[in-house]
């Protein structure tokens, strides 16, 4: 039973007990607890909403779903996970390490997700984050829109890091730098993501020379020219794509109709996916 909450929806460790219980064919039944909408795999599920519910109301839902899914609780078979039957688990323990050091409102690997804005590149990077965190020991999102905030969050890390020397004066912001990317440097299995990079020169500088870690990039740009750096290219919609997101969000309307709205958003799937929802919530034609 997956409680949903704000709380359980940043949480890696949460997120990666989804993905093996799916992988094992677990069954899942989702509860959300306060008015949140779920994300990644758990996003396609029905919950049972029990955050207005008495214990009453709650008791009888939840019994009702599990009666539902015929799910007999003293039959550990149909539940158990048997490691020695699959190869890609046989020398892991059940469930994923915590990944307790982050800063998520979410070897030696360098990507970057390149697209245009509203394309959902830090959508895309936050839900690697839910579904494979637990891959990693160390996570942390950088907001890479200007140095200062680049500063901001590295000092962060140096003191949740424990990195920062207290001398008479504060560190200079290359001391800064020099301290996390010398952690870098002599650490493993970390994951930084550096979102919505806009300038690449200027977050080069934070980088360390080698390093045994990983890196994802965000940026609206892909002039990545003499750059040792995979990129994946996220695009807007084809127009078939769009009109099949329209239709999947309930936008009433002709093939024609839909295709002008969409072609009208420059097939952005942000700019689509706010204008169903302003279409569907308010009764709109389009």
């Amino acid at each position: 039973i997956a409680i949903i909450s704000p709380s359980y929806l940043s949480s890696t460790s949460c997120q990666a007990e989804v993905s093996i219980a799916l992988d094992y064919k677990v069954a899942i039944i989702p509860v959300l607890i306060s008015k949140v909408s779920p994300v990644g795999k758990l996003a396609n599920y029905h919950c049972i909403n029990l955050y207005h519910a008495n214990e009453k109301q709650a008791k009888e839902k939840l019994l009702r779903m599990i009666r539902s899914l015929q799910i007999d609780p003293l039959n550990q078979s149909k539940l158990s996970i048997n490691a020695e039957k699959n190869d890609r688990c046989s020398n892991k323990s059940m469930y994923p390490p915590n990944t307790s050091i982050n800063n998520l409102q979410i070897n030696g690997d360098e990507l970057t997700l390149s697209g245009e804005g509203g394309t959902g590149k830090t959508t895309i990077a936050r839900k690697y984050i839910y579904q494979f965190g637990y891959l990693y020991n160390v996570i942390w999102w950088i907001r890479a829109i200007s140095r200062e905030m680049i500063l901001q969050d590295y000092k962060d890390f140096a003191a949740k890091m424990k990195l920062l020397i207290r001398n008479k004066g504060e560190e200079n912001s290359e001391q800064l730098i020099n301290l996390v990317k010398q952690w870098m440097e002599s650490n493993s299995n970390w994951l930084f993501v550096f979102d919505d990079v806009n300038d690449f020169d200027m977050v080069q500088s934070f980088f360390p020379e080698k390093h045994q870690g990983n890196i994802l990039i965000t940026s609206r740009t892909s002039l990545w020219k003499n750059v040792d750096i995979s990129t994946i290219k996220i695009d807007v919609f084809s127009k078939e794509t769009a009109l099949r997101f329209l239709k999947s969000n309930n936008v009433k309307g002709t093939d024609k109709e839909l295709e002008m709205l969409s072609k009208s958003l420059g097939n952005v799937p942000s700019n689509l996916k706010m204008a169903a929802k302003i279409i569907t919530d308010n009764n709109l034609s389009i």
